[in-house]
């Protein structure tokens, strides 16, 4: 994967002007995002969101919400520009690159490798195993969340939440997201040190109805 155009995709979320998380730029100027980072208590849409560049927090943009999960199944919200604002965000955005997102599904129970950046150190590398879980009655569920394994543990601390979860081609495959208040500690991590288990939100369930809202086109 290619690290430098990878992370040149990157934003933060900002409240009160305090990085508070992160998220990816997206085609169609879109940003995806952790629906935590935008609001816990989110009900509708339009919201105002500010993010600003991962690597220049000098350089900020208002967006507002355009969707998100009101299911709270997954963990993602989508942003776009605040109406009006729309020049501002197209030089806001010149020294970023769009990520890719895969919509397709992946192999079942296929060992993948992902690459996410956190926002208190580099970038890090772990495997990840799309499963369906049996839901009882002899049905498949979709997975609401994809967990990172490694050796040794990534420790995930608070303010990684958002990034996105790239593949090896450098196509985002899912979004960090926020870890059950009721998890157990992740193995090898102490309870209460601030680490959550690393897990992502996968995109291709989702955003497999939203596939438009990525679409130029369909904005112009």
């Amino acid at each position: 994967m290619d690290i430098g155009k990878a992370q040149k995709s990157l934003v933060s979320t900002l409240r009160n002007d305090i990085a508070c998380g992160m998220g990816f730029l997206a085609p169609g100027s879109r940003v995806v995002t952790a629906r935590h980072c935008v609001n816990h208590t989110l009900e509708t849409v339009e919201k105002l969101v500010r993010v600003s560049h991962f690597l220049n927090p000098e350089a900020s943009a208002d967006m507002v919400v355009e969707w998100f999960d009101k299911t709270y199944r997954f963990d993602v919200a989508v942003l776009k520009p605040k109406p009006g604002t729309e020049e501002a965000f197209a030089d806001f955005v010149k020294q970023l690159t769009a990520a890719p997102v895969q919509f397709s599904p992946p192999e079942w129970d296929k060992e993948l490798t992902v690459h996410f950046r956190r926002h208190d150190a580099g970038w890090e590398t772990g495997t990840a195993r799309f499963i369906l879980d049996d839901d009882g009655m002899g049905v498949k569920a979709e997975p609401d969340a994809v967990e990172i394994k490694s050796d040794p543990v990534i420790p995930v601390h608070k303010g990684t939440s958002g990034t996105p979860i790239f593949d090896d081609t450098g196509a985002v495959v899912g979004v960090m997201r926020e870890s059950a208040a009721d998890a157990d500690p992740y193995p090898g991590l102490e309870e209460g040190d601030g680490n959550t288990p690393p897990a992502f939100a996968p995109l291709t369930y989702s955003l497999a109805d939203h596939k438009h809202l990525f679409d130029h086109e369909a904005h112009e």
